[in-house]
């Protein structure tokens, strides 16, 4: 039980660690997969432990293909949910109210999905252990 204690205090005070630490992303900085300049986009992006950074479409198009159907499936929700739930915030006349619970329900929604396709960099994870047998890709799929 003491055991148990000391293991969930480690973890705490890892969490809290986590929520104070930043990531500093130099104005050059380019998707690692599609070598396009991530702050130039109009997407969201992910910068990965390793260093990587990795425009959200182009990490969806490597991970999805590993994820188990379940998580597809998930991801395929969660997406129509978060396109269905910023149509009705935009279209609609509504009270500060209801926007900041769309607001609450979008990042909800947002953080699951980056759960699901951000949860280890794909260059230096599983995925890329998953995909060492896949050939390189030729100069006309560049």
């Amino acid at each position: 039980m003491n055991e148990c204690d000391q293991t969930c205090d480690a973890l705490r005070d890892e969490l809290s660690r986590l929520k104070t630490t930043g990531t500093q992303v130099r104005a050059d900085a380019r998707c690692a997969l599609t070598n396009k300049p991530i702050l130039d986009q109009s997407q969201p992006f992910y910068i990965f432990p390793s260093g990587y950074a990795v425009l959200e479409t182009a990490l969806k198009r490597e991970v999805i293909p590993y994820l188990n159907e379940k998580q597809r499936d998930r991801v395929k929700f969660v997406e129509n949910e978060l396109s269905r739930l910023r149509k009705s915030r935009t279209s609609c006349n509504q009270s500060s109210c209801e926007i900041a619970m769309y607001d609450y329900e979008i990042e909800q929604l947002t953080v699951e999905l980056g759960g699901l396709i951000a949860a280890e960099c794909p260059l230096t994870g599983t995925v890329m252990v998953e995909s060492i047998d896949r050939g390189f890709s030729s100069d006309e799929d560049d």
